[in-house]
């Protein structure tokens, strides 16, 4: 059997990938997000559940824009959910680092009497 290698297709795909990987930031490139900017998105998002749930109350809405603001409602309080998990990870993993932190400068000096940071 001869495996025919279609030159065409492979670059349009080496060529889409190098597309995708340029727009989105890879996960050793990019920052974390600071606790703050975390709050902001989240606030931003329930901001946004608000909105669309008092758009949701309006009987003037024809029934299939109703139902397309019930999907964007939904979508948007899983959001929420996703991004207040990720603050409660975050202010958990900071925590963490302090107390390791705090540990280590004891390790270091235990006899010390400077306040830990």
């Amino acid at each position: 059997m001869r495996w025919r290698v279609n030159l065409h297709s492979n670059n349009v795909h080496r060529e889409r990938l190098k597309r995708s990987q340029s727009q989105k930031p890879c996960g050793f490139g990019t920052a974390t997000p600071t606790l703050a900017e975390l709050q902001t998105g989240l606030d931003s998002v329930r901001r946004e559940v608000r909105n669309l749930t008092v758009m949701g109350m309006d009987p003037s809405q024809p029934p299939d824009q109703a139902a397309l603001i019930k999907e964007l409602e939904r979508s948007a309080r899983a959001e929420m959910r996703l991004r207040t998990m990720a603050l409660e990870y975050a202010k958990a993993n900071s925590a963490s680092i302090a107390n390791t932190e705090a540990r280590m400068q004891r390790a270091i000096d235990p006899l010390s009497i400077r306040p830990i940071k």
